[in-house]
């Protein structure tokens, strides 16, 4: 058994397998099936973890520019235009009261 994790990890990573097939099919010829299914087996289930990775990111990514970019809503506009609707009638109320401050200063001066 501790001899034949390092032999499923050089199998799974596919870093060296064919010398293991070859030596193990000089004892057993059927080794193939066994090392055909084994990688077959692994190179799909690395395949669907990097495609699972990369799709939630993707993901991720997708949610993520949707919330930058959402359009506001109608509460939010109208938020928006109170806010202008008072600081419209401040700026109007400022105006007023430097166009009559002018105006004293102005009789005052004659």
């Amino acid at each position: 058994m501790a001899r034949s994790i390092p032999s499923l990890g050089h199998v799974g990573t596919l870093e060296g397998w064919v010398e293991l097939q070859r030596a193990s099919m000089v004892a057993e010829p059927w080794a193939w099936v066994f090392y055909g299914s084994f990688v077959l087996v692994a190179v799909f289930v690395v395949v669907n973890l990097f495609v699972a990775v990369v799709l939630s990111n993707l993901d991720q990514a997708r949610r993520e520019l949707a919330e930058e970019s959402a359009e506001p809503t109608i509460a939010d506009v109208l938020t928006n235009v109170r806010e202008l609707r008072i600081q419209a009638a401040q700026d109007r109320r400022q105006r007023t009261f430097d166009s009559s401050h002018r105006r004293r200063r102005y009789f005052r001066s004659l």
